[in-house]
């Protein structure tokens, strides 16, 4: 699902540039790969999106944390909601978003388009950024998972999607954002039924997911799209704004 989407992104990415295959610099080549992400590494701790979605994301893991236990009870006794997520745990694993990137990555190369090569190192370049973050933090607070597994906290597979997510709102907008969004929801959600992380895992997985995205320099038809974490009554909200042109 979630691979399949950022596949039919690189063709959106190619289509309306699809006449231009000369252009006089790359700026998504890959020799520069390893700056830009020392540059997303910067922007990570130097720009105030990425420390306010983390700051979110960490109150609405506390709010939800009490009923950690009960959520996951209750999804995973549930025949109907775990046949219903089954789906989640295969697309939504941090390998196969890493390579599906990689993979857009190198369509831009195969086929000579700057646009879709901008978008692969886009969703390459927050991949990279999320993987050091979320394993980083797994090892660091090694919290047991509900099934008795390790490194809990936080969800590699909504960290992961998330990214995923907010690379392609950022690049093309509401129309390939909001379906990847539903579809990072859906991975989160999946592994509550599972049994494999509880909700504070994946609320904060999601937030260490935007933060990286959101160290990207990238502009979708000349607006911005905003993604603020607003803490609700056991549980937090994502609101999405578009500013205008600067």
């Amino acid at each position: 699902m979630i691979p399949g989407a950022v596949i039919l992104a690189a063709v959106l990415a190619a289509r309306p540039h699809a006449a231009q295959a000369d252009t006089p610099r790359s700026v998504a080549s890959i020799s520069g790969l390893p700056k830009r992400v020392a540059l997303d590494t910067k922007r990570l701790f130097t720009t105030r999106m990425p420390a306010l979605i983390l700051a979110g994301g960490g109150i609405a893991a506390l709010a939800v944390h009490p009923a950690d236990h009960q959520i996951v009870d209750r999804l995973s006794s549930s025949s109907g909601a775990e046949d219903l997520l089954d789906g989640g745990a295969d697309p939504g694993d941090g390998t196969v978003q890493g390579l599906t990137a990689i993979g857009v990555y190198a369509i831009g190369y195969a086929i000579h388009n700057e646009r879709t090569k901008e978008v692969g190192t886009s969703l390459v370049e927050a991949q990279i950024l999320n993987l050091f973050m979320t394993q980083g933090l797994k090892y660091a607070v090694n919290r047991e998972r509900p099934d008795g597994g390790r490194y809990s906290f936080p969800s590699g597979h909504a960290s992961a999607t998330f990214v995923t997510a907010d690379v392609l709102l950022q690049e093309f907008g509401p129309k390939a954002g909001v379906p990847a969004y539903a579809g990072a929801i859906y991975v989160a959600i999946s592994r509550l039924s599972e049994k494999q992380h509880f909700p504070s895992d994946v609320v904060f997985g999601a937030a260490v997911g935007l933060a990286a995205a959101r160290t990207l320099d990238v502009r979708a038809h000349g607006h911005r799209f905003v993604v603020t974490p607003v803490p609700v009554p056991g549980g937090a909200a994502l609101f999405v704004s578009a500013l205008p042109p600067q």
